[in-house]
């Protein structure tokens, strides 16, 4: 899972760099509810905002399978960014 992850997230910095050179970028692999990393990072760094994405399930699947997005939404003690899935 480590070896996914990193290479993941390597081509995601890579592809962020690719748009914008200037863009500031950081990498955590962490061992959490992905929720909760993402409000602990945002708190961590003071971040001006979260912005995550929207797998477009509908709202009774992400009922029933816990949806990270609506879960940062409505903890979030700052703004947060929804993009949706193309």
């Amino acid at each position: 899972m480590q070896d996914i992850g990193e290479r993941i997230t390597s081509e995601a910095v890579e592809q962020a760099h690719a748009i914008n050179a200037a863009v500031d970028t950081r990498v955590e692999l962490v061992n959490d509810r992905p929720a909760d990393a993402l409000l602990r990072a945002a708190d961590e760094y003071d971040a001006l905002a979260i912005v995550v994405g929207s797998a477009g399930r509908g709202p009774i699947a992400g009922t029933v399978l816990g949806s990270v997005t609506y879960q940062v939404v409505h903890r979030a003690k700052r703004p947060v960014v929804v993009v949706p899935s193309p």
